[in-house]
């Protein structure tokens, strides 16, 4: 569905209750998932913005993906892959509805 529509509206219970622009829902979290095998290294860089870490992936509370990239490249530590984290729209109608059964319609 994200990849179809720009516009997204949520009913719950029959009732309109989000209506926007996809691209505004699907706003930025703060959060990037990078992937490196110099993890290790990585960690003690962060001053506590890891959120998890899984082996090679760490999920970094960060505003700009760009600028941490830098900052790990210039550091010499390998980046293998870079990725900002945007909420789903899944995500967004459990948020606004409060269940996972409730109806979504696009356009």
């Amino acid at each position: 569905m994200e990849q179809l529509c720009t516009r997204v509206g949520i009913v719950d219970r029959g009732r309109l209750v989000l209506e926007e622009e996809l691209a505004t829902i699907r706003g930025r979290t703060g959060l990037v998932l990078v992937q490196s095998p110099d993890a290790a290294d990585v960690v003690p860089m962060l001053n506590g913005q890891l959120v998890t870490r899984d082996g090679e992936n760490l999920l970094i509370r960060h505003g700009d993906p760009a600028a941490l990239n830098a900052m790990l490249v210039e550091a010499g530590l390998r980046v293998a892959s870079i990725t900002e984290q945007r909420r789903t729209l899944e995500q967004v109608v459990l948020k606004v509805t409060g269940a996972g059964s409730d109806r979504v319609d696009a356009s």
